[in-house]
């Protein structure tokens, strides 16, 4: 169907009273101009990241960290939990009442309760990964609600769309933000679309932002975990699309749309599929970190 049949033959720098990307609407979705490769395999996920090298460093590591092999051997449904977890005491516990919510939804006021939770499942799991690791004590994790806006007019107020994340991974040191975090309550098809729109919201506004608060110019990375389902998703942005956020060009094919991959789901009811999730993601983080370390190297000295 033609696009002026959907009703959105005006582009989103056309637009007046954009709503934020938490309740974004279906036209303003599709000016936003994206699209999805759903549900890739999870097997692909190194490669796809491009930390393909980072991730089997990443999992020699984890084979080789004792609080880490407890927190997994602790993830069987035994009631015996293992002693030693150190750090991953913190969200195997959040996790543990996050698996036993996903068997009681139904209620506005057990969602209301389950999504905090599971904020700080995922929030608290990254963080006791960057607390074991030597080489990430300069990231951290925080469900700061961090804001993240997309300016797409000359008139900054009335064509500004903004985002609220449910977290984000930050350099200590420079402030720059590496990843963006965002969980439901329940599974992601009970979700949908609107998950689907908010997220893509959320990658535009954090590509439209300067670093450190926004993302490089070219990629953004979110981490999602809609009740025990894990999922990384890739925002690869084109020179024309760029140019697109900032008004200078309107693509008109989809060689110049912004395309996002999202791959998962990756189960935290599966010790496997756990150790798996927290495999690419540790190596998402030492990139991350190597990069950081590299950008702070070759920064000239004030005099």
């Amino acid at each position: 169907m033609r696009p002026e049949k959907q009703g959105i033959e005006a582009t989103i720098h056309d637009q007046r009273g954009l709503k934020s990307g938490s309740y974004i609407p279906f036209k303003q979705y599709l000016q936003l101009k994206v699209i999805w490769d759903r549900r890739l395999d999870c097997v692909d996920a190194p490669k796809g990241l491009g930390v393909l090298e980072v991730y089997v460093t990443a999992t020699n590591w984890l084979a080789q960290c004792t609080t880490f092999k407890n927190y997994l051997e602790s993830m069987g449904g035994s009631t015996d939990v293992v002693p030693a977890m150190g750090v991953f005491r913190i969200p195997f516990e959040h996790q543990t009442t996050v698996r036993n919510f996903k068997f009681s939804q139904g209620s506005a006021s057990v969602e209301a309760i389950n999504e905090p939770v599971v904020n700080n499942s995922l929030v608290d799991l990254l963080m006791a990964i960057c607390t074991e690791h030597p080489e990430l004590q300069s990231m951290k994790s925080t469900s700061q609600q961090v804001a993240f806006a997309a300016n797409f007019g000359q008139n900054r107020k009335e064509t500004k769309m903004t985002c609220h994340t449910d977290g984000v991974l930050v350099s200590r040191s420079s402030s720059q933000t590496e990843l963006i975090l965002e969980v439901k309550a329940r599974v992601r098809e009970e979700h949908e679309p609107a998950v689907t729109y908010q997220e893509a919201a959320e990658l535009v506004c954090a590509l439209s932002m300067s670093p450190p608060q926004g993302m490089k110019r070219s990629q953004a990375i979110l981490i999602s975990q809609d009740s025990t389902e894990l999922y990384i998703t890739k925002a690869v942005a084109s020179d024309e699309y760029i140019a697109f956020l900032s008004g200078k060009e309107n693509p008109n094919d989809e060689s110049g749309f912004l395309r996002i991959k999202q791959w998962g789901p990756w189960d935290i009811e599966s010790r496997l599929e756990t150790k798996n999730f927290v495999s690419v993601v540790l190596a998402l983080m030492l990139q991350a970190a190597s990069e950081e370390s590299e950008r702070c190297r070759v920064r000239p000295r004030m005099s």
